[in-house]
This record gives C-alpha cells, sequence and structure tokens, in this order.
C-alpha cells in the first residue's frame, strides 16, 4: 500500500481556492470547481513509506486522466519541477504536454522550478550561468509557464514585486519567452528562511501554513486561465485567454527592467488578477480585437487605423498602445530547434501615403519599433524580437511624441522553409490609452461607424457582462 501524501495539493487547492483572501489580494475571490487527481508517490520519510514515480508512467497517467476528464476539465494545474535543466532543444516531455493539449484542447499550467542552490539577492549578486535555468518540462510551448516574484520585500535582498530568490530563468529552448508570467510566490532570506514572506494557504488539516515556490505562484494564474475560457463566448476561447492574460500583465513602478537578467526571470509580467478589468474598457482606453486566419505568403493590412484624435496634438501622436499576438502553430519536434513551423508577425506605425497603384508609401512600424538593418538578421530576430514563438506582447509610451501621419496595421505571416500550412488562425489585441483621460473610447468607436467597419462586443457570460455594465 503507498502512502500519500496530499501536503502539497491541499496548498495548492487552497491558493486556487481562497489564496486572494489568505494573502491580502484586494480583489473579488472567484472560486472554481477542482478535480484532485493523485499522480506522485510520497517523497518525504516523515510522511511514511516512499516511492519514485517514473517519466513513462507520470506521462500514461496524464494521457488517462486528461483524455477521461478532458469534456469537462479543461484547464489544468501541474507545479512539478524536476532536475533536468530546459536545453535549446525542445524536450521530449514538453512535446508531449504540447501533444496532449493538442489533441484534448485543453490548457496546462506549469510552474518554472526552484533553484535549491545558492540563493540570489535582486539585482543578481551570483553568476550562475545556465544552473538556474528553468527545467523540464516547463519549456513546453503550448503551455503557460509560471515564475515566482516576492510578495513581500526583505530589505538588502530581494523587494517586493522583483523574482523571488529561488524562481528560475529563461529562456525556453530557441529564445522562447519563459517563463511567459510570474505572480507572488513568496520570498526568502539567504538562508531559505521565509517566515513572514512566504504564501500562505492549508495543510492537510485546515490549518494555515506559509510556503514558498513557483508551485504556488502557478495555480493563481491556472485560476484566471479558467476564468477567461470560462467567460469568453467565442470559437477561439484558447486563444482568447491566453491573449487576454498577457495583454493584462504589467510591471510595478520602481522594478527596474533595464537589468540585464530582467526579462529571463520576468517574462511578460505580473497579470492582472481580475477578470472584469481585463476583458473591459474605460472611456481612457479602447481595445481592439482582431482575429482571422492567414495562409502562407499572405498578409492583412488596415490603412487609415482608428488612431484617436485627442491624441494629436499639433502635428504629433502621443498615448500608449499595447499590442498582443497569439496564435497556435504546427510543432514538430523531429525539426530540433525549429520546432515551431509557422511565424505571425504584426506592426502598427504610420505611412506618408498611398501612390497611384494603391501602394503604400513609407511604412515605418512603431509598435514594435523598426529594427535598423543590421538587427534583421535571422538569428536576431530569433533571440530578441520574438521570432516564432507563437505568443508576441509589445508596448510603448509614446511620451516626445511622432509625427503625426496615417496610421497602418499590418499582419503577415511565414513558414519554415519546406513546409506549409493551409491556414494559421490568430487573436490581437490592440489597446491604446490615454494617460490624460480623455474619452478615446468613443472616438474610436464613432471613426469605425463613419467608415463603415463592421464590428462587435467580445462575446462573454452574461455575468461578467453584468459585472462590467455591458
Amino acid at each position: 500500500m503507498k502512502t500519500l501524501n496530499n501536503a502539497h495539493g491541499t496548498f495548492v487547492a487552497g491558493v486556487i481556492e481562497y489564496g486572494h483572501v489568505l494573502n491580502g489580494v484586494p480583489e473579488v475571490q472567484q472560486h472554481y470547481k477542482i478535480l484532485d487527481v493523485v499522480m506522485f508517490p510520497n517523497d518525504d520519510p516523515s510522511k511514511g513509506k516512499t516511492d519514485t514515480l517514473s517519466e513513462d508512467v507520470f506521462v500514461n497517467n496524464l494521457y488517462e486522466v486528461i483524455r477521461k476528464y478532458s469534456a469537462i476539465v479543461k484547464d489544468w494545474n501541474i507545479s512539478l519541477g524536476t532536475e533536468k535543466l530546459c536545453q535549446d532543444t525542445i524536450s521530449d516531455l514538453a512535446v508531449i504536454l504540447d501533444e496532449i493539449q493538442d489533441e484534448y484542447g485543453v490548457n496546462i499550467v506549469i510552474s518554472a522550478g526552484n533553484y535549491s542552490g545558492s540563493l540570489r539577492e535582486w539585482p543578481p549578486n551570483i553568476d550562475r550561468g545556465k544552473d538556474d535555468r528553468i527545467t523540464i518540462p516547463a519549456d513546453s510551448v503550448r503551455a503557460i509557464t509560471v515564475g515566482s516574484v516576492a510578495n513581500v520585500g526583505i530589505s538588502g535582498f530581494v523587494e517586493k514585486d522583483r523574482p523571488s530568490p529561488f524562481s528560475r530563468k529563461g529562456p525556453g529552448a530557441n529564445y522562447i519567452i519563459k517563463p511567459d508570467v510570474v505572480y507572488s510566490g513568496g520570498n526568502c532570506d539567504s538562508t531559505g528562511n521565509f517566515a513572514g514572506t512566504g504564501i500562505v494557504s492549508f495543510d492537510i488539516n485546515g490549518n494555515l501554513v506559509e510556503g514558498i515556490g513557483t508551485s504556488y505562484s502557478a495555480p493563481v494564474v491556472t485560476a484566471l486561465i479558467a476564468s477567461l475560457r470560462g467567460n469568453i463566448e467565442e470559437n477561439e476561447a484558447t486563444e482568447y485567454a491566453k491573449a487576454f492574460l498577457i495583454h493584462s500583465c504589467d510591471i510595478p513602478e520602481g522594478v527596474d527592467k533595464e537589468e540585464p537578467e530582467f526579462s529571463k526571470y520576468y517574462g511578460y509580467g505580473i497579470p492582472n488578477n481580475a477578470i472584469e478589468k481585463m476583458v473591459s474598457c474605460s472611456k481612457s482606453d479602447v481595445t481592439l480585437i482582431f482575429k482571422g486566419e492567414l495562409r502562407e505568403g499572405s498578409f492583412i493590412e488596415f490603412n487609415d487605423f482608428p488612431f484617436p484624435r485627442s491624441l494629436i496634438k499639433g502635428d504629433k501622436c502621443y498615448g500608449q498602445i499595447k499590442m498582443t499576438l497569439v496564435y497556435t502553430p504546427k510543432l514538430d519536434a523531429s525539426h530540433g530547434q525549429e520546432y515551431c513551423r509557422a511565424n505571425i508577425d504584426v506592426h502598427l506605425g504610420t505611412y506618408a501615403g498611398i501612390d497611384e497603384k494603391g501602394n503604400v508609401i513609407k511604412f515605418n512600424s512603431e509598435v514594435p519599433l523598426e529594427k535598423k538593418w543590421s538587427e534583421k538578421f535571422e538569428a536576431s530576430l530569433v533571440e530578441h524580437g520574438f521570432k516564432w514563438y507563437p505568443i508576441k506582447s509589445y508596448n510603448r509610451k509614446i511620451v516626445k511624441g511622432i509625427k503625426a501621419k496615417p496610421w497602418r496595421l499590418m499582419i503577415d505571416c511565414c513558414a519554415r522553409l519546406d513546409d506549409s500550412y493551409a491556414g494559421q488562425k490568430f487573436v490581437l489585441l490592440i489597446t491604446i490609452t490615454d494617460p490624460d483621460g480623455a474619452d478615446i473610447y468613443s472616438e474610436v468607436i464613432q471613426y469605425l461607424r463613419e467608415r463603415g467597419y463592421m464590428f462587435n462586443n467580445l462575446k462573454l457570460q452574461s455575468h461578467i457582462r453584468q459585472s462590467i455594465g455591458i
């Protein structure tokens, strides 16, 4: 008879159900139905007889349980850490998780893993090289991988909202952004002590206890993904859920984004923990959602893009623009580093005009900023430009202004050499914000109506629509 140790699973479930309440997050706590699956034998001698679990048995068990419940359980939390570091080629276990997500139409959220060696400060005071790179299967392309940031600061070591001393860094295989996001997973000092700085949840007897780890940041993100997917009534619910999650991410004020290792630990940032705020607009910001399908070599263009008039002052444009693109490309592990077989790019910028043949004159990308010629080599685009990664997010605050011209949206795609596909679906979110609070939402809606464009509100569950006043 194998000994069951439910301590870890109980703590994770407590974070999902009551994490906000227990850890002082000022948002309404949603509640969820949880399927408890016992996958791992006890590994703590103080709890009884111990045992191990091979990767093959884990995979077989995972296939069996997801096959059985995938019709009703669409979002799966795997707070799993291994000792195997991610390499520059996708791991076999990550490939299997990607295949499971495609086959059964589910989302998997994975913890980035915890580093157990010498704990670093922030900014990093230790050069670990690749020793604290994420562990497999956190390199899964389809999954959302979650790192940890400190919920409580420790002066002189790791301050609040900075990467936790134990949280591992990316990138994933072939420079893919991993972790995708971060969330509070606790803090500790150089000795590993986390009294008063951990995440609070329950033990198996219902008592409140503290713990630290990416195992406890991942469940919150799983809950957010589940809420988004469950409340968005669109065919591409998986892509929509990922897009809104990433699009909501922010980097708190005071966090030094210029620290060289920052993005490797932080991913796209900390997601908003309120679903209503993720999917709604205020008067001073407007979010446009584009969905479509591209074939190899095709593109979509939107000339005279509706840039708000209130953000044009004199002969310059101002404001803040954020874009997030999500698509689900064909994957093929036999190609090694070229695992992702399709790429979609998006550019929003200005142009000088249209010539007599209908061609756009002097288009210049503003989001993302146009790269210099020397930075357009394939290797640089892969390492620094999100090329071949199916989640892309850009954010630009236009403080000094750019020359006022017509705006243009450009979306194009390509496939790997000797590969092709029938069609590549995508979801694109573009949010434009006026820091001064003008009603640009009404301006953009009126602009679209004047030009006869067809558009609809996002299809949401009725209780979400009511809570945000739609």
